[in-house]
């Protein structure tokens, strides 16, 4: 197949042009539209996805041809409109967050408190000093050892003669 400038080999647009698209169209949508949008990706029909999202069909019928376009667009990158959705939503959940400080429990309003500060400043270090001695204590079989022994031997790593591992060539 001959490939056309802007397009995939298989004649689909590329990744980064959906997505660039995707990113421009998704802020002229409203939240039920978006919401709209993602249950079309799993119900077959508009209708069925419409109801999933509590809308009347007909709403969804009336509305513009770019909620269509979102719903082709989202079906090859739905990461996008996961990643808009979720930008929209930090505002609200710091909100909430933040409504959390003035909470009447102290122990909720201090949770909420050390969790802000942990994000803006990281999460507060301590320092333990451990001191003390490790042992390892390597017990060998006879044959073990002989083995160990025959093996440094041969690499040259043992004085001629040596019977034990304590005159090995450091």
């Amino acid at each position: 197949m001959e490939e056309v400038k802007g397009m995939d080999q298989d004649g689909s647009e590329p990744k980064s042009y959906i997505s660039d698209e995707l990113k421009e169209l998704l802020p002229q949508l409203s939240i039920e539209q978006i919401q709209f949008v993602v249950a079309r990706q799993i119900y077959i029909t508009d209708k069925e996805a419409a109801k999933s999202c509590g809308l009347k069909p007909d709403t969804v019928y009336h509305w513009p041809p770019t909620v269509q376009q979102a719903v082709r667009l989202m079906s090859r990158d739905g990461v996008t409109t996961a990643l808009h959705i979720r930008r929209r939503a930090l505002c609200k959940a710091m909100l909430v967050k933040v409504g959390a400080l003035d909470h009447p429990k102290p122990e909720i309003a201090q949770a909420a408190a050390t969790e802000i500060i942990e994000w803006e400043l990281g999460k507060a270090t301590q320092t333990q000093k451990v001191e003390g001695t490790v042992t390892r204590k390597h017990e060998f079989t006879d044959g073990a050892l002989g083995n160990v022994l025959d093996i440094l031997g041969e690499l040259g790593l043992l004085k001629p003669g040596a019977e034990d591992g304590a005159n090995a060539k450091t």
